[in-house]
């Protein structure tokens, strides 16, 4: 056990995850201190307004990515020495991009005001059209994060993160003193950063990298993998953000103010998954041989059940995080955020097994596991939040991750046993 924690801790993959892991924690932290400021001052029924566009910016975001953002980091990693791979790459995906950013535009001047009446439950259709429209900048600063990873530039990366979060914290703190704050100006707020964080990228990448340019040969690439990856991301989406929408309209802003604030406070601890699955999506891709692959799933399990563990044990101190965070208004929300940590320890150990998929060329699997978890997700949610209130979609929110991790399990195995049976 000791020369594989030792093996653990001096490979460059496991000193790349903490990088990535510390320097978006960091980041995380920071816009979770502007997120406090600006839910003690808005209140639980305003945030839950607010809540609900910044899920409706989550959704649109990704249809914005529309699994471009994983095909074009697969393809680098895989070519790394292929220069004009990378541009043409590159090109190519800004290319997808822009148009679905008019697409979605467009759909946001057209439906703005049936939306936030029928779907949304908010009263300022304006502010539902601005997102729409708005939204491409936070597409931009996810694809230029996206080249900086698959480049292996992470401190980059992390660095970009860093100035979009502590522009919104700056913001938080200018504005409380002012007291000017409103949910259309802090909407703005989060449609702008990301935009300065994204440019902060151009001093590792050369800006032409990101020029809109249509090749054949890359476009189809992209959409071969991109046909089950948008699937996945698109679901998995829906299941992280849907449930605010879902409790809005079931029960009122003020219950989703306090779900949204339970989430946002999670999401902190979600960012050790994320962190972990983006250094190793990229290095797992590499591995050629079984041998290497078998010492990587040793670390896996043991990155897995560890990172899962520490997880588990600050969702105890649920109490506190609400009390010391966004104030003793928000503390019915103790509970769902209590649920809410459980769930991210489950993803948090999803996260190693995910990374084999890259290697496997098996990308029928973020689809499937993004389906399952949409579906087990609203169905979870229209079963137990009408009875149960917030508490109730902590509930799905848990048992949706206990599903997916279940299926990746399933899937790696298969998928194993697949490519090494004959060996």
């Amino acid at each position: 056990m000791r020369r594989l924690i030792g093996r653990v801790f001096e490979s460059q993959g496991f000193r790349s995850a903490g990088l990535m892991t510390i320097g978006n924690i960091s980041s995380t932290g920071l816009s979770a201190v502007a997120m406090i400021i600006f839910s003690r001052l808005l209140g639980p029924s305003d945030f839950g307004v607010f809540s609900v566009l910044f899920s409706l910016l989550l959704i649109l975001s990704k249809l914005g990515d529309f699994g471009v953002n994983i095909a074009v980091q697969r393809e680098i990693a895989l070519n790394k020495s292929n220069s004009k791979l990378l541009v043409k790459m590159t090109q190519t995906g800004a290319y997808i991009k822009l148009i679905i950013s008019l697409i979605l535009a467009l759909t946001g001047i057209f439906f703005s005001k049936w939306l936030s009446q029928n779907v949304l439950k908010v009263e300022s259709s304006e502010m539902v059209m601005v997102v729409f429209i708005l939204s491409s900048a936070v597409i931009f600063y996810e694809y230029i994060n996206t080249i900086l990873q698959a480049k292996g530039l992470f401190i980059w990366s992390v660095l970009s993160n860093f100035t979009q979060a502590i522009g919104k914290l700056l913001a938080a703190v200018l504005l409380s003193l002012y007291t000017l704050i409103t949910v259309d100006l802090v909407v703005g707020l989060y449609l702008f950063m990301p935009l300065i964080g994204g440019m902060t990228g151009f001093f590792a990448l050369p800006a032409r990298l990101f020029t809109p340019k249509f090749d054949p040969a890359s476009f189809k690439k992209i959409v071969g993998i991109a046909k089950w990856t948008s699937i996945a991301i698109v679901s998995a989406t829906l299941a992280d953000n849907l449930d605010v929408i879902i409790v809005q309209n079931y029960l009122s802003s003020y219950d989703t103010g306090l779900w949204s604030a339970a989430v946002r406070i999670a999401s902190v601890a979600s960012l050790v998954g994320w962190s972990l699955g983006t250094v190793l999506n990229v290095r797992v891709a590499a591995y050629k041989d079984q041998h290497n692959l078998d010492q990587y799933l040793k670390k896996a399990v043991f990155v897995s059940i560890s990172s899962a563990l520490l997880i588990s044990v600050v969702a105890f101190f649920s109490n506190f995080a609400i009390k010391y965070t966004v104030g003793i208004e928000f503390l019915p929300a103790v509970t769902p955020l209590f649920l809410l940590l459980l769930s991210t320890a489950l993803l948090t150990a999803t996260s190693p097994f995910i990374a084999l998929f890259y290697l496997f060329d098996k990308p029928a699997y973020f689809a499937i596991s993004g389906l399952i978890s949409s579906a087990i997700l609203i169905f979870s949610d229209i079963l137990l939040v009408p009875s149960l209130g917030v508490t109730g979609a902590g509930y799905a929110r848990l048992i949706t991750r206990l599903g997916v991790l279940l299926f990746t399990l399933y899937y790696a195995r298969r998928g194993y046993l697949e490519r090494y049976a004959k060996s």
